[in-house]
């Protein structure tokens, strides 16, 4: 279909008179063979669209979903947790323990998005 198509839109762009040109190309556009290919090429855009909208509601969702994972705080929690024991210690020690306590949040926090956005992609049935 395409091929016959491609060979009759060929023909036509290579014919020298001017007339005939558009003799030829109203007929091809007339076609049934171009109707089939204009349907076809109206469902292959139907699937993209439809893509693309599923593709930004799963983004916003984990947009979302990272934000709520940000507004945990958990270097804060972990913190207060450890008050009691930081005012008995020396600075060397409280500096070292702050540090891994950072160290800590942002892998836990990093562990949590990451895993936002997996529980999120499973749910959307993208990820098994």
């Amino acid at each position: 279909m395409l091929d016959d198509l491609k060979k009759q839109m060929i023909l036509a762009l290579y014919e020298p008179d001017e007339d005939k040109k558009r003799e030829m190309v109203q007929e091809i556009m007339d076609s049934p063979e171009m109707e089939e290919f204009n349907n076809m090429m109206k469902q292959l855009w139907d699937c993209i669209t439809s893509f693309v909208k599923t593709l930004f509601d799963h983004i916003r969702k984990i947009v979302r979903a990272v934000k709520k994972y940000q507004r945990i705080n958990s270097y804060r929690r972990q913190r207060i947790k450890h008050r009691r024991r930081v005012s008995d210690m020396s600075n060397h020690k409280k500096k070292k323990l702050k540090k891994h306590l950072t160290k800590r949040a942002k892998a836990v926090d990093k562990y949590r998005v990451n895993k936002a956005w997996r529980n999120i992609f499973v749910k959307a049935g993208i990820v098994e």
